[in-house]
């Protein structure tokens, strides 16, 4: 319908004209009307891109980028994304502009021009890294995941690109262990609180994090071993960070942990595609990341407090089925790890050995904060070992996939 009588044309028409002419609340409810249609089918995408208006409009939102970016690598301190911070300036145009052009990547002819620009790119992995408004930094991570599924395949020199990428992702995910530590909870445990706990905050450092993934995800397969390395240095402080908080004593702050279970979910999936390389694979044998596995599967996180009360659309709810995702896909990480009855690790501990540490370090007064979840105070949990762990995710036949996974990793450990 909207395509039809041509208001796409009219919102490109608007946003193409002189600045001064039209108001940023204008141009700002155009630019949302064209990403709703880019988004929502192809065939909107196409209506746009196809329109004469489309390039001015691309260059218009490439200058908005650009500008930003500018002001925020800037020195000086008077910046106009500090003065949002201080609610005195208004950057929903430039986000707009953002995820206009992140909604026109998938189109052939729009990717030729918005790719290719050198200083664009430059622009949003400058907001990406050093914006302090986690709204911007989520935009521009996302449009840089858009720009990875196409370029490992479309470029010839997509290794290039994946490392040149990983180097801007790394030190996302750097900055934002930086960031964490003046959210501290409480300095007697010296975990972070991952950002902002308002109810209306639904972008916060977790979010940052997850998406971050989600992008390194994409360019795996074009990194070199070297820098899959690296990748699993960094995912090893956020995995046991993440871990850890979630699984605090105090139920209060572990459950306003918004977006938890996505940022698991995504470094998860990440492990899964490395696992399935051979030349990657043998980069798990770092302790911390065999692990690190080991010990999601051992305390089970997904299994929280009973949440039946609360809508399906609840983000606890959605965060919890993240949670029992992630505890599938490090299932099937093992599974294919110990496949391997010879592996030895880098410090030469066999599997018998790292099944020990990880349970004696899990039972050990460091982790006497850790809560056991889906048991009242009548009923002791089970002791913590790694078989009777996997034994109950192997008999819950409510869950298909963990279940057989869980029973595979068993046989092979314990077998």
């Amino acid at each position: 319908m909207v395509i039809n009588v041509d208001a796409h044309v009219s919102a490109l028409h608007v946003i193409s004209k002189d600045s001064d002419s039209v108001s940023p609340a204008a141009k700002k409810g155009c630019f949302e009307l064209l990403v709703q249609m880019s988004s929502s089918a192809r065939k909107g995408r196409d209506a746009i891109s196809s329109a004469d208006e489309c390039s001015a409009c691309i260059d218009y939102a490439a200058h908005l980028i650009k500008s930003l970016a500018q002001e925020i690598d800037d020195d000086n301190v008077t910046t106009k994304e500090t003065k949002e911070v201080n609610g005195s300036t208004d950057v929903s145009l430039d986000l707009e502009a953002i995820s206009f052009l992140s909604s026109l990547v998938p189109n052939e002819s729009c990717r030729a021009i918005i790719l290719l620009e050198e200083e664009l790119e430059a622009s949003i992995e400058i907001l990406a890294k050093k914006s302090q408004r986690y709204e911007v930094q989520q935009a521009a991570i996302l449009y840089l995941g858009c720009g990875a599924r196409f370029i490992k395949y479309d470029s010839e020199d997509a290794q290039h690109y994946a490392e040149g990428m990983t180097s801007s992702l790394l030190l996302i995910l750097d900055s934002s262990q930086i960031r964490r530590k003046s959210r501290q909870i409480a300095t007697s445990s010296g975990l972070s609180s991952f950002g902002d706990f308002s109810k209306s905050h639904q972008i916060n450092e977790n979010l940052i994090l997850a998406s971050t993934c989600k992008v390194l995800e994409t360019l795996i397969p074009n990194m070199p071993c070297e820098t899959v390395s690296k990748v699993l240095c960094s995912l090893s402080t956020i995995w046991s960070d993440t871990l850890n908080f979630h699984m605090l004593s105090s139920k209060k702050t572990a459950s306003k942990t918004r977006n938890s279970g996505i940022v698991m979910f995504n470094m998860s999936a990440i492990l899964l595609v490395i696992v399935g390389r051979k030349e990657t694979q043998e980069l798990m044998n770092a302790s911390t990341t065999v692990t690190n596995l080991l010990r999601f599967a051992l305390l089970d996180p997904a299994k929280v407090e009973q949440k039946s009360k609360q809508s399906e659309l609840d983000d606890s709810v959605c965060d919890l089925r993240h949670w029992r995702a992630a505890l599938s896909q490090s299932l099937q990480c093992l599974a294919v790890l110990t496949t391997n009855s010879n592996f030895r690790t880098d410090a030469g501990k066999c599997w018998d050995d790292i099944v020990s540490d990880v349970e004696s370090n899990t039972t050990s007064k460091q982790a006497s904060k850790i809560r056991s979840f889906g048991f009242t105070s009548q009923t002791a949990p089970p002791s913590q070992t790694l078989l009777g762990s996997l034994d109950m995710l192997a008999n819950n036949i409510t869950d298909p996939l963990c279940s057989i996974v869980a029973s595979r990793v068993r046989d092979n450990l314990f077998g």
